[in-house]
């Protein structure tokens, strides 16, 4: 089935009869034009399974009383997630994101479900906070080149707040990956990760164990 070709005004749409309605936002299956939707209050989740963004997608500031849906999307620009506040789980399995992703200060009440998700750039989740689980198995991020320099694949949890476990089996990051002051209540799982830069442990305050079996980097710093 081929997806919907969707205008923004017809997602402005969507969204106010959402809200009137006070149902999730389904924008599933479509191709959406950039998108910023920054501080604004959704009363239920959203949902773009499937869909296409063809640029970057700006939810900074946004307030979402429910979850937030973007499992299989592919982002064809940057992903801005900064201070987001999301009374739900944030889903991203299996999405693309073309350049960097940006969730620094983001409140999560529910888990977090990375697991296979491609990033083109940093992904930052410094100062996040999450309730649950962080599920980022067999996550990619990788370098970006862009004109004239490189975006390194950096992977920043630094200063996170992980309630549940963290769960990074067999990930690539072609840069490195930053852990340090960060504070998780169950365990964090790096099984046969591969990091072409260094992985940061300094000062990261853990609850649980911390497995390491097979991981490959440049230097592990604790």
């Amino acid at each position: 089935m081929e997806r919907r070709h969707l205008t923004r005004e017809e997602i402005e749409h969507e969204i106010r009869v959402a809200q009137v309605e006070n149902r999730e936002v389904f924008l599933k299956r479509a191709v959406i034009p950039p998108l910023s939707l920054s501080d604004f209050q959704f009363v239920n989740g959203i949902t773009l399974e499937d869909s296409v963004i063809t640029g970057d997608f700006y939810l900074g500031g946004a307030q979402i009383e429910g979850n937030l849906n973007l499992s299989n999307v592919r982002i064809d620009g940057s992903l801005y997630l900064g201070k987001t506040i999301i009374k739900g789980d944030l889903l991203m399995p299996n999405a693309i994101v073309a350049r960097p992703f940006n969730l620094i200060g983001a409140k999560i009440s529910g888990k977090v479900d990375f697991e296979g998700l491609e990033v083109y750039g940093f992904l930052s989740g410094v100062k996040t906070e999450i309730s649950g689980d962080a599920n980022l198995n067999r996550v990619k991020i990788l370098d970006k080149e862009e004109e004239g320099f490189t975006i390194k694949g950096d992977l920043f949890l630094s200063e996170a707040i992980i309630r549940g476990s963290c769960f990074v089996e067999e990930a690539t990051v072609e840069g490195g990956v930053d852990f340090r002051h960060a504070n998780i209540g169950g365990s964090l799982d790096l099984k046969n990760s591969k990091i072409k830069e260094f992985l940061f442990l300094k000062d990261l305050f853990i609850k649980g164990v911390v497995n390491l079996e097979g991981v490959k980097a440049q230097g592990i710093l604790r």
